[in-house]
């Protein structure tokens, strides 16, 4: 198991994680780097080569956006069609970020159930502006507590050993 923060600036070099484990990407909002998403996957290459796809789409037709997309902490992020052009939309917000890179935050983790508690650390601690987990949280005092309980325990039991590369 090899846990790591990689940057990936090309590619060429999302292809070398051709593998299990946990991404992130990272935009500018207003001169500040911002987390606007995280994933878990079985195969990172493939997975960021199929977002960047969905980056270069358009949102064509003149559709109601009847839809209310929610981030995880309750914040609305969009409005679509519907539930299925979430995924879509959520890669075309993100595409209108400056400056976009790729992590590589877990390499190689075949647990998909350790893969997940990176995930959800990772998009709590940086409370991922995109970041869509199952339901949204409801109740924003309740959702404060439980995120801050979630982090103190995660790191506690230091899943993630973070060695930073560039």
């Amino acid at each position: 198991m090899v846990n790591m923060i990689i940057k990936v600036n090309s590619i060429e070099e999302i292809k070398k994680f051709s593998g299990p484990g946990v991404w992130a990407v990272y935009g500018k909002e207003n001169d500040k780097r911002i987390c606007l998403n995280v994933a878990e996957t079985q195969n990172i290459a493939d997975e960021i080569s199929m977002d960047i796809d969905l980056m270069k789409d358009t949102i064509e037709g003149d559709e109601e956006n009847k839809y209310v997309a929610r981030n995880n902490f309750g914040e609305i992020i969009f409005k679509c069609p519907s539930r299925y052009y979430v995924r879509k939309y959520t890669w075309i917000e993100i595409s209108k970020y400056k400056n976009l890179e790729f992590e590589c935050v877990a390499f190689n983790i075949h647990d998909r159930s350790e893969r997940v508690e990176i995930e959800k650390y990772i998009a709590y601690k940086t409370r991922a502006k995109y970041w869509r987990h199952k339901r949204s949280f409801t109740n924003k005092d309740r959702m404060n507590d439980l995120i801050d309980k979630y982090i103190e325990k995660f790191e506690k039991k230091s899943i993630l050993k973070r060695s930073s590369k560039s």
